[in-house]
C-alpha cells in the first residue's frame, strides 16, 4: 500500500462542534465506524468526501451555511471555522494535507496550508488515486441498489469515469463531427470539379500540346506512376509480411484449439460416462419409485378387499335373514293349501245335499207347462197393458233407473279399489322416504367427516385449483409486463426520434420541430383523437422550405439515421375548411378539430393541412352518424361523406374506410405508469415463491391419500345425489297420488250421491206405481183366475199363486246350487294356485345359492388378502436392495464429477492462452489495417491527380464511384484487395533496395526529380490557348490543389480520430480486461461458492464505450434469472462484486463505504470481513455499519456518538481504538 490516509480533522462540520481528530496509526488496517443512529456516523463519511471535493448536493444540504454546526437555536458559533482536513501518508512519512473549509460562504481549498484553486486541489486528488468525478472511493447508502439497478448504457458510462477512459471523449466528439462535415465539403467539391471538367471539356479542351509539353508530361506522368507503385509495392510487402505473422499466429492458435478440442472431447467422454452412469442409475430409481407406487396399491387394494370382505358378510347376513322369512312364507302357503281342502268338502256336501232336495219335488214340470203358461202370463200381460198404457213406459224407466243405480254401485266398488289400492301405495312410499331420509342423513355425516379431513390435508398443501390460478395469475402478470417492455421500447424509439430532431435544429437551419410540439388540443380528452386525425403528421418535422427537407433527409441518410416525415411551410397544400360544419346541431358535443386546438399563427396552414375539416364526436355511433348520414346532396346524385373520429380514437374516412381503437397516445400514456410495472414485478415475485414452496412441499403419498378420499367423497356424494333423486321422484309420486286420492275421493263422494238420487227415483217411481196399480190389480186378478182355471185344473193346484211359488221356489234352489258350484270352483282354483306356486320354492333355493357363493366369495377375497400381504412382504424386501445398490452408484458419478472439475480447469487455462494469441493477431491486424489506410490514401490521390497506374486487374473508377462515400470501410478494403498492380515497369534495383531499407532515400529522389519536371512543365507555354480554356485550367487546378489539401486534412484528421478511437477503446478495454478477470474470483469468495458465476458482456466489442454493458449472476445450484428476482442479500452480493472488481482494476488508495452490510445474512457477512482482511494490505478499508458483531472483526475501531450535557447542545464526538492487540473469538 504506497498511499493511505492518516488523519482526520473535523471543525465545527454538521453535528461536530469543535475540533476532532483522529489518528490512524499504520497502513494494512480495515476500520470500522459504530454508533447509534442519528450519532453522525453518515457526518464523519461526509467529512471525508467534503475534504477530498465531494459538492454540497451529495452532502444532503441544499446551501453552504447548512455544512456548519448549529446550536438548538440553529445558530453558528461566531468563533469556530467550519473546515475538515486530510492528511495522507505514503510509506508511514507525510505526504500530502488536503484542507477545504468555509469562509464567508465560500470554499476555500488547501494543499499543505496553501491556498489553492479547486481545479488544482482535484487535480493534485486524481494524482493520487482519489477520483471525485467518478467516486472511485466513496460508496453511499442506496450506491449498491443503484449499480445493481443501472441500465448497461449507464454502467457502460460507470466504466468510463472510473477508467477515465472518458477523457478522450470530447476530442473524440469533435473530431468526429469535424470529419464528417469535412466528408461533406470533399463531396462538394468532387461535384464542382465535374463541373469544371464538364466546361472544359465544352470549350474544346482538345487542342494539342506541344511535343516538349507531351514528353515532359509523359515523363512526369511515367515517374509519377512509377513513384506510386513503389510506395504501393512497399506496402503490400510489408502486408505480406504481416500476414504471414498472422499465418504463423493462426497455425498457434490452430493447434491450441486442437488442444482445447481434445479436452473438450475428453471431457465429453467422461461426461457421457456420467450421463451412462446416470442413465444406469435411472432405472434403480425408477424401480424404487414402482415399487413404492406397487406398495402404495397393494395397501389399498388390501384396505378396498377388507371393505368388500366387511360389505359381503353385511350382505350375506341381509340375504339369511330373506331366507329364514322364504321359510316361514312357505309353512304358511302348505297351511292356506290344507285350508282350502278342508272348505271344499265341506261345500261339496252340502251340494249333494240341494241336489237331493231337488230330485224329491211334489209338484212335475215340463217344458210345454212351461211354454202354457207363459202363453197365458203374455195374455195377462197385454191385458194389464190395455188397461193401463202407462205401465210399459213406467217399466221402462224402472229397468233404466235400476241398471243405472247398478252400474253406479259398480262404479262405487271400482274406486274405493283403486283407492284402497293408492292408500297402501301411499303408505309404502311413506315408509320408503323414511328409509332415504335416514340413509342421506348417515351419508351426509359420513361426507362431513371426509370433507373435514379432506380440507385438514389440503391445508398443508395447495390444491390443484390453487396451483392453475397462481400459473394463470403469473401468466397475466408476465403479460401485462411484456405490453410494459413494449411500451417501453416504444419510449427508446421516440427518445432516439427526440435526439434526431436536436441535432437537426442543431446542424441544419429552418427545423422547427415536431407539429404535435406546437399544436396542442384545448383539453387532454381531445389528444387521443388529434393523434388519430393526424396519422404520421402528428411526428411530422415542421422545415422552411423544400430545400431544408431535402437537405435533412440527405443528411439523416448519409449519417444512417432512421426517415423522418418532413412537412415543408413553403409548399402547404390547405384544402377550404367547411364553415357550414360548424352548424350541426342533431348530435351533441360535435366540433370541428380545428377549433379545438390552439397553436402559433404561423403555423396555421400547417395544422390545417393535417386536421382538415375531420369532426370530433363523443362516441363511435355518433362519429358513424356524422361520417356516413349526416351528408348533403349535391347535383341529386353523389353524396358526400365527412371526416369523423371519436374521443376513443375510431376514425371514419371520407373515403367509406374507418380504423379502430387505440394509438401510439395510449402507449405514452401506458409508458408513464411505472409504478404499475413495480407492482408486477414484485406481485410476479411473491407467485414464483409460492410455486416454488408448494413444489417443495407436495409429496406423492399425501397425494396419493388425498386421491383416495377424493374417490370416497365421491362415493359419498353419488350416494347422497343418488337419496336426493330417489326423494324427490317419491315426493312428485306423492304429490300426484294425493291429487289422485283426492280426486277419487270427490268421486267417490259424487258417485254416493248419484246412488241416493237414484234410490230416491225407483222410490218413487215404485209408489206412483203402486197406487195406479191398486185398482188395476184387482181387475187383473179376476182375469188371471178366469183364464188360469184349466191350467189349475190339469196341475192339480188351488190357483195360479201356487204354481208360481213353487216355481220361484225352484229358482232360488237352482240359483243356490250356482253359488255352491261357483264356491267349490273358486276353492278349486285357489288350492290349484297354491299347488302350482313354487315361485316361495324358488326364492328358498335361489337363496341357498347365493348364500353359499356368498360364503366362497369370503373365502376367495380372504385369500387374495393374504396373498397381496404375503406380495407387499417380498416388494419391501427387493426395495431394500435397490435403495443399496443406488448408493453405490451415486459414489461413482461423485468420482467421474470430480474428474470433470479437473479438466475444466486445464480447459479455462487453454482457452486463455487462446485470448491472449488472439490479442497478439489483432494487434498485427491494427498495423495492417494502417497500412491500408496509407494505400487508400494513395490510391485516393492517384484518382485525384488521375494518375494512371498500370493495372493487371481492377480499375480506379470504380474503386472511387459516386455511391462509394457511401460505403464502409470494409467494402472500400474489399474493393482495393480486388486491385491487381502492374510493377514490372520498376528497374530491379530499386526492388532490391527496399530490402535493404533505402526506402527513404528512394522516395526523396523521386519528389526531387518530379518537382524539377513539374516546373519545366509550368515554364512551358501553350500557343494558340483560348482565355476561357486558360480560366477554365487555373480553376481546375486551383480545385484539383484544393481537394488535395482537403485530402491531406482529412486525412489527417482521420489519422488523429483514429488515434483516439484506439487510445479511447485501448484504455477502456485494459480496465475491462481486469475487471472481467476479477468479478469472478470476488463474487465466488463474497458469496461463498465456488460453483457461483459473475460475468461481464459488451454490446459492442469494437467500440465499447458506444453501447452497453451486460452483467449477469447465477449463484450456485440456482438458474440463470434476473437480477430483479434477486434476493436482498443476493443483489447486495452481485453489487459489491462489480464495486469491489471496479475498484481493483484501478484502486484508490482508500475505500469509504457506509451500511452496504445491511441486507447480509450472518454467512455472506464473514465472506465480506474475510475479503476485507484479503485486500486490507493492498488497499485501506472504512466501512461504516450498524452490526453489533463488526467492531470485533476490525483491526480498528471509531466509535461515533452523540454527547448530550445539561446546558449544553447535543454534538458528535469520535474516538478509536486500535484492537490488533486483542485476539479474536
Amino acid at each position: 500500500m504506497s498511499v493511505y490516509l492518516s488523519q482526520v480533522q473535523i471543525s465545527y462540520f454538521k453535528s461536530f462542534c469543535g475540533v476532532t481528530t483522529i489518528e490512524i496509526i499504520k497502513p494494512g488496517q480495515w476500520l470500522s465506524i459504530i454508533g447509534k443512529n442519528g450519532s453522525g456516523k453518515s457526518n464523519f463519511m461526509e467529512a471525508i468526501a467534503f475534504a477530498l471535493g465531494e459538492s454540497r448536493v451529495s452532502l444532503r444540504c441544499s446551501k453552504i451555511t447548512d455544512l456548519e454546526y448549529k446550536d438548538s437555536n440553529g445558530h453558528s458559533d461566531p468563533f469556530g471555522q467550519t473546515y475538515v482536513a486530510v492528511t495522507l501518508k505514503q510509506n508511514l512519512e507525510t505526504m500530502k494535507t488536503f484542507k477545504r473549509s468555509i469562509e464567508n460562504k465560500k470554499f476555500i481549498f488547501y494543499i499543505d496550508d496553501e491556498d489553492v484553486s479547486m481545479d488544482e486541489y482535484v487535480d493534485e486528488l486524481k494524482s493520487h488515486g482519489l477520483n471525485i468525478d467518478s467516486m472511485n472511493f466513496l460508496v453511499y447508502q442506496g450506491n449498491i441498489d443503484s449499480i445493481i439497478d443501472s441500465t448497461p448504457k449507464e454502467r457502460t458510462a460507470m466504466f468510463e469515469e472510473i477508467s477515465r477512459s472518458i477523457e478522450f471523449k470530447q476530442d473524440y466528439d469533435k473530431l468526429r463531427l469535424e470529419i464528417d462535415e469535412m466528408q461533406l465539403t470533399s463531396m462538394q467539391l468532387t461535384k464542382e470539379a465535374k463541373h469544371l471538367v464538364q466546361q472544359k471539356h465544352s470549350f474544346g479542351l482538345s487542342i494539342e500540346r506541344t511535343r516538349k509539353r507531351d514528353q515532359l508530361v509523359q515523363k512526369y506522368d511515367q515517374m509519377n506512376i512509377e513513384y506510386f507503385l513503389f510506395i504501393l509495392y512497399d506496402i503490400e510487402k510489408y502486408c505480406t509480411n504481416v500476414e504471414k505473422n498472422i499465418q504463423e499466429n493462426d497455425n498457434e492458435l490452430t493447434k491450441l484449439y486442437d488442444k482445447k478440442n481434445g479436452i473438450e472431447n475428453k471431457l465429453k467422454n467422461i461426461q457421457d460416462n456420467y450421463k451412462i452412469e446416470s442413465l444406469k442409475m435411472a432405472p434403480y430409481e425408477n424401480k424404487i419409485k414402482e415399487n413404492s407406487l406397487k406398495l402404495q396399491k397393494l395397501n389399498i387394494d388390501v384396505k378396498k378387499i377388507q371393505e368388500n370382505i366387511e360389505m359381503t358378510q353385511k350382505i350375506l347376513s341381509k340375504n339369511q335373514s330373506k331366507f329364514n322369512k322364504a321359510e316361514a312364507d312357505e309353512k304358511k302357503r302348505l297351511r292356506n293349501i290344507e285350508s282350502l281342502e278342508l272348505q271344499l268338502a265341506d261345500l261339496s256336501s252340502i251340494k249333494n245335499n240341494f241336489i237331493k232336495e231337488l230330485s224329491n219335488k211334489n209338484i212335475q214340470l215340463n217344458d210345454d207347462d212351461r211354454k202354457n203358461y207363459l202363453q197365458l202370463r203374455a195374455k195377462v200381460s197385454a191385458k194389464r197393458d190395455e188397461l193401463n198404457p202407462n205401465n210399459q213406459i213406467d217399466q221402462r224407466k224402472k229397468n233404466y233407473i235400476e241398471r243405472k243405480l247398478t252400474y253406479e254401485k259398480i262404479q262405487l266398488d271400482e274406486i274405493n279399489l283403486i283407492l284402497s289400492h293408492k292408500l297402501n301405495m301411499k303408505e309404502t312410499l311413506k315408509k320408503n322416504v323414511l328409509q332415504l331420509e335416514t340413509v342421506k342423513r348417515q351419508t351426509q355425516e359420513n361426507l362431513t367427516q371426509v370433507h373435514e379431513k379432506l380440507d385438514g390435508m389440503k391445508s398443508k398443501i395447495l390444491s390443484e385449483d390453487d396451483v392453475e390460478g397462481l400459473k394463470t395469475q403469473l401468466e397475466e402478470i408476465q403479460m401485462k409486463l411484456n405490453d410494459l417492455n413494449i411500451a417501453s421500447e416504444y419510449k427508446k424509439k421516440q427518445q432516439k426520434n427526440q435526439t434526431i430532431i436536436n441535432i437537426l435544429k442543431k446542424k441544419i437551419d429552418g427545423v422547427h420541430g415536431r407539429l404535435h410540439e406546437f399544436c396542442q388540443p384545448i383539453d387532454k380528452r381531445y389528444q387521443t383523437a388529434m393523434g388519430k386525425a393526424f396519422g404520421n403528421k402528428y411526428f411530422g418535422i415542421i422545415v422552411d422550405d423544400s430545400t431544408t427537407a431535402a437537405t435533412c433527409i440527405k443528411f439523416l441518410k448519409e449519417h444512417r439515421m432512421s426517415p423522418q416525415l418532413f412537412i415543408p411551410m413553403d409548399n402547404i397544400k390547405c384544402t377550404p375548411l367547411k364553415e357550414q360544419l360548424r352548424s350541426i346541431k342533431d348530435l351533441k358535443d360535435v366540433h370541428l378539430l380545428i377549433d379545438l386546438l390552439k397553436y402559433d399563427v404561423k403555423y396555421k396552414n400547417v395544422v390545417l393541412n393535417a386536421a382538415g375539416s375531420t369532426l370530433v364526436c363523443r362516441n363511435t355511433d355518433d362519429a358513424r352518424i356524422v361520417a356516413f348520414e349526416t351528408t348533403k346532396m349535391r347535383n341529386d346524385e353523389t353524396r358526400e361523406y365527412l371526416d369523423a373520429v371519436s374521443l376513443d380514437g375510431v376514425f371514419f374516412r371520407k373515403n367509406g374506410s374507418f380504423s379502430g381503437k387505440g394509438s401510439d397516445f395510449d402507449m405514452i400514456k401506458h409508458i408513464e405508469n411505472s409504478k404499475e410495472f413495480n407492482e408486477l414485478t414484485q406481485k410476479k415475485r411473491e407467485l414464483l415463491l409460492k410455486l416454488l414452496e408448494h413444489n417443495n412441499s407436495t409429496s406423492s403419498m399425501a397425494m396419493s391419500t388425498i386421491k383416495e378420499q377424493e374417490q370416497l367423497l365421491l362415493t359419498y356424494k353419488n350416494r347422497s345425489s343418488y337419496c336426493e333423486g330417489n326423494l324427490a321422484k317419491i315426493e312428485k309420486k306423492l304429490h300426484e297420488l294425493e291429487l289422485s286420492i283426492s280426486e277419487l275421493n270427490e268421486q267417490k263422494k259424487n258417485t254416493q250421491d248419484n246412488l241416493k238420487t237414484l234410490e230416491q227415483d225407483l222410490k218413487n217411481l215404485d209408489e206412483e206405481m203402486t197406487n195406479e196399480g191398486e185398482n188395476l190389480d184387482t181387475q187383473i186378478a179376476q182375469y188371471e183366475k178366469e183364464i188360469f182355471t184349466n191350467f189349475c185344473k190339469q196341475k192339480n193346484i188351488d190357483n195360479i199363486k201356487e204354481f208360481e211359488n213353487f216355481i220361484s221356489l225352484i229358482e232360488k234352489k237352482h240359483e243356490k246350487l250356482e253359488d255352491l258350484n261357483d264356491q267349490c270352483s273358486r276353492i278349486e282354483e285357489l288350492l290349484k294356485y297354491e299347488r302350482a306356486n313354487k315361485s316361495i320354492i324358488e326364492k328358498i333355493s335361489s337363496y341357498e345359492d347365493k348364500l353359499q357363493e356368498l360364503g366362497d366369495k369370503i373365502t376367495e377375497m380372504n385369500d387374495i388378502r393374504n396373498s397381496l400381504q404375503d406380495e407387499i412382504k417380498i416388494i419391501s424386501i427387493e426395495q431394500s436392495a435397490l435403495e443399496n445398490q443406488l448408493k453405490e452408484d451415486k459414489k461413482k458419478i461423485a468420482l467421474y464429477s470430480a474428474k470433470i472439475s479437473e479438466l475444466s480447469l486445464d480447459l479455462e487455462q487453454t482457452t486463455q492462452k487462446i485470448i491472449k494469441l488472439e490479442n497478439e493477431i489483432d494487434n498485427y491486424r491494427h498495423k495492417k489495417l494502417e497500412k491500408l489506410r496509407e494505400k487508400h490514401d494513395l490510391l485516393l490521390k492517384a484518382k485525384i491527380q488521375s494518375i494512371d497506374l498500370p493495372m493487371l486487374k481492377g480499375n480506379l473508377d470504380d474503386l472511387f464511384s459516386d455511391d462509394s462515400s457511401q460505403d464502409s470501410w470494409q467494402n472500400i478494403q474489399e474493393r482495393e484487395f480486388q486491385l491487381k498492380f502492374d510493377y514490372s515497369i520498376l528497374p530491379d534495383n530499386q526492388l532490391n533496395e527496399i530490402n535493404s531499407l533505402n526506402i527513404n532515400l528512394i522516395k526523396e529522389k523521386y519528389q526531387k526529380d518530379l518537382s524539377d519536371i513539374e516546373n519545366e512543365i509550368g515554364e512551358t507555354t501553350i500557343p494558340e490557348a483560348h482565355d476561357k480554356l486558360k480560366n477554365v485550367d487555373l480553376k481546375l487546378k486551383h480545385l484539383r490543389t484544393q481537394k488535395l489539401q482537403h485530402a491531406k486534412k482529412l486525412n489527417e484528421k482521420m489519422r488523429k480520430f483514429e488515434l483516439i478511437k484506439w487510445k479511447r477503446a485501448d484504455k477502456f478495454n485494459k480496465f475491462f480486461k481486469n475487471v472481467e478477470e476479477s468479478i469472478g474470483e470476488i463474487y465466488k469468495t463474497l458469496s461463498g461458492e465456488t460453483a457461483a458465476q459473475a460475468v461481464l458482456m459488451l454490446y459492442n466489442p469494437e467500440e465499447p464505450y458506444l453501447d452497453g454493458i451486460e452483467y449477469e449472476c447465477c449463484p450456485s445450484n440456482k438458474q440463470r434469472l434476473p437480477m430483479s428476482s434477486f434476493s436482498g442479500g443476493e443483489r447486495t452480493i452481485a453489487g459489491l462484486s462489480l464495486l469491489f472488481s471496479l475498484r481493483s482494476a484501478l484502486p484508490p488508495p482508500f475505500l469509504i463505504m457506509d451500511e452496504i452490510d445491511g441486507p447480509l445474512d450472518k454467512h455472506h457477512f464473514n465472506n465480506l470481513i474475510k475479503f476485507f482482511n484479503t485486500i486490507k494490505e493492498k488497499q485501506q478499508i472504512i466501512l461504516i455499519s450498524l452490526n453489533d458483531k463488526i467492531f470485533s472483526k476490525s483491526d480498528v475501531v471509531i466509535g461515533v456518538m452523540k454527547k448530550i450535557c445539561d446546558f449544553e447542545d447535543p454534538k458528535s464526538q469520535a474516538f478509536n481504538i486500535n484492537l490488533e492487540a486483542y485476539p479474536q473469538d
